[in-house]
């Protein structure tokens, strides 16, 4: 892959995150954030951006996909207790999103 790319992607969202105050953008901004820190291998900045999104979106479809993600990098990292219980706190939040049938 492109390094490069990954590097102008954190740059842009990191000015997009510090820039607006639209929720939607900012939501959008921190999970593309920590996609683009996966994509480095940067798992603990990934998680940190995963984290903050689920943490300050929590009603939101991706809130879901943040956790498992921020599961994964811990995974990543070995820290396998973390990883555990982020993949627990995605279950837990899938079942409710399915129940509340909010899942596309």
């Amino acid at each position: 892959y492109d390094a490069s790319k990954f590097d102008r992607a954190v740059a842009a969202y990191s000015k997009a995150l510090m820039r607006t105050s639209d929720a939607a953008l900012q939501e959008k901004s921190l999970y593309k954030l920590g996609w683009a820190y996966y994509q480095q291998q940067d798992y603990k900045q990934a998680a940190e951006q995963f984290n903050k999104q689920s943490r300050l979106f929590p009603d939101s479809p991706l809130s879901i996909e943040a956790t498992f993600m921020q599961a994964e990098c811990s995974m990543k990292t070995a820290a396998y207790a973390d990883s555990f219980a982020a993949y627990e706190k995605a279950k837990i939040k899938l079942e409710k999103s399915a129940d509340a049938g909010t899942l596309h």
